[in-house]
């Protein structure tokens, strides 16, 4: 019998069979059924370090022994700040083993909340980069709940245990622990509060083993497929999979500052199959593909999130991918994967109605999730019986359930109650989007609630305007926000950052902006745009760089526009 057909029957029946929905075990599976194989591949040096499946596992039983050995115990809550390394996907596997809960904040969240959210969550454990360490001690009151400090490395001045300094270690004393409940919590990670506050989201033990499976199951990914990570988190998931990861050249801090000729050079060396990340950094790469005549024979699958993918990306990356195409799952941070389609598809099938005001289509619902689109309302849903769900075609709020969505944020009541419906049948997740089911069952995604616009009694939502704006060859992105006119009336306002990167003199703009008027003849939504504006870059998050802040742009341009024709 062919070898890899085996273990992937073996892998599936050890599916089947587990009792506990722990990632771990995936690990421990691939530790013992294929320990010489590559698991991490360090793509930042020259020689690629590299460790094996095997070399993983023992190297996160060792960690998870110096966890007890330094009084860590189940639980427990452990701020994770540290830089992609080798040692970061051991260390998170042997949290989860362990029990502790690891806490994941954006570094680059505002001082103010960042500060407030340590202090709610009053963390045990803080496991970081040494200037991180000393944060903490500059900010005792906020941290003030901890009781060990591990630091990444050595450093002058901090006689701390050491992430390098942990020893590997047999399974036999990690064999005796017990295993975590299912639904127990394994980590907090946090919103990147792109329309309103950042927010704590529980993860289940349960919730990380059906998003692997999910995944598993999307992409048709096997042990033979290889995995180029654009965020490091990701990779936990098709590690547990069997396939080889990296820690790649991208900066989780920043991915769009990332060097595209050493992405793209990568992605080839290393016959990834598969990669993920922002759209920020794929944009990058296919200029600098097109530019210098590169393809990706290898890479199948492009998964973009983050943000909606324009129509251009799509035509961009359909020629470098002769074996692949792109692919645009939908979700949150609370609840993904909800849906997935693929750029071929959108290309093929939907690209006309996307440009005609449709929204975008962001294909049919991922395994185990069901969607339902309810009537818009900024208020908190009743507990009901059924879910009061509005016909196919009719644009509303969407709301899913399924064992990948979270059931609450922590220390946030109204907010989960405003994101929560409650039925006789479980719960549902208010995604915060709007869009609708058509007659096919794909969901169409129409922009974010709180980003809607109301202008002469008709709706007008962000994705249904914008993938219009897009499309257009002199428009690098857009955004549609509320302004007020001189008279003081909010006006629809369409603001552009252009691929040239210029601001128009008066003559020209008005000239581009004529022409811009025609181009959307065929969008009704896009029609109700009275003004234009113009960026020189567009403000975004700090996560993906990619999210457009339109709190910032309504402030900045509040009664600045230029005359439509």
């Amino acid at each position: 019998m062919n070898r890899s057909f085996s273990l992937e029957n073996n892998f599936q029946q050890f599916l089947q069979a587990n009792k506990q929905q722990q990632v771990w075990s995936m690990l421990e599976f691939w530790a013992l059924q294929h320990p010489d194989k590559v698991a991490l591949v360090d793509y930042r040096s020259p020689d690629k370090p590299a460790c094996t499946f095997a070399e993983l596992y023992h190297r996160a039983c060792g960690m998870t022994s110096a966890l007890i050995n330094l009084g860590a115990t189940p639980h427990q809550k452990a701020l994770i700040f540290l830089r992609p390394s080798l040692n970061f996907h051991p260390l998170i596997f042997a949290l989860f083993r362990l029990q502790i809960i690891p806490i994941f904040i954006d570094p680059s969240m505002p001082r103010g909340e960042f500060l407030k959210a340590v202090k709610l969550l009053r963390p045990e454990i803080i496991i970081a980069e040494p200037i991180a360490i000393w944060f903490s001690r500059f900010y005792s009151e906020e941290f003030a709940s901890l009781t060990l400090s591990i630091t990444s490395k050595k450093s002058f001045a901090l006689d701390l245990p050491c992430l390098e300094d942990f020893p590997e270690a047999s399974p036999l004393e990690v064999a005796k622990l017990p295993w975590a409940k299912d639904d127990n919590l394994a980590a907090i990670l946090y919103t990147s509060g792109g329309t309103g506050i950042p927010k704590a989201v529980p993860y289940t033990h349960s919730i990380f083993w059906h998003q692997t499976l999910n995944l598993r199951e999307l992409f048709g990914l096997t042990e033979h497929d290889r995995d180029y990570p654009g965020f490091p988190l990701f990779s936990m998931f098709t590690l547990c999979l069997g396939m080889q990861s990296g820690i790649t050249q991208i900066d989780p801090r920043g991915p769009a500052r990332c060097n595209p000729e050493a992405v793209a050079r990568d992605l080839v060396q290393s016959q990834a199959t598969f990669a993920a990340g922002s759209p920020a950094i794929w944009e990058k790469v296919a200029r600098h593909a097109r530019h210098h005549g590169m393809v990706f024979p290898h890479l199948k699958f492009l998964t973009l999130f983050g943000a909606p993918v324009s129509l251009r990306l799509h035509r961009e990356w359909a020629p470098l991918l002769p074996q692949g195409t792109t692919y645009t799952p939908y979700g949150a941070t609370e609840a993904l994967p909800v849906a997935c389609i693929s750029g071929q598809e959108i290309l093929r099938q939907f690209s006309t109605l996307i440009f005609e005001g449709r929204g975008t289509c962001v294909g049919r619902p991922a395994p185990g999730i069901e969607i339902a689109i309810i009537p818009i309302t900024d208020e908190v849903f009743t507990q009901a019986q059924e879910l009061p769900t509005l016909l196919p075609g009719e644009p509303g709020e969407i709301c899913v359930k399924g064992p990948v969505a979270t059931s609450e944020y922590l220390f946030q009541s109204e907010e989960t109650e405003l994101s929560r419906v409650h039925t006789a049948h479980g719960f549902w997740h208010r995604m915060g989007d709007l869009g609708y089911l058509d007659k096919n069952g794909f969901l169409w995604f129409m922009g974010r609630k709180k980003h809607r616009l109301d202008a002469c009694g008709a709706l007008i939502s962000t994705e249904t305007v914008e993938a219009t704006y897009n499309d257009h060859p002199e428009v690098q992105r857009c955004a549609l926000i509320w302004a007020r006119n001189p008279k003081g009336e909010r006006v629809p306002t369409l603001a552009i950052e252009r691929t040239d990167g210029k601001k128009l003199c008066r003559k020209d703009a008005q000239k581009f902006e004529k022409h811009l008027f025609e181009f959307s003849a065929r969008n009704p939504q896009a029609r109700q745009v009275s003004h234009f504006v113009y960026v020189k870059k567009m403000p975004v998050d700090v996560r993906h760089n990619i999210k457009i802040d339109r709190q910032k742009l309504s402030e900045k341009f509040c009664g600045k526009f230029s005359k439509i024709y």
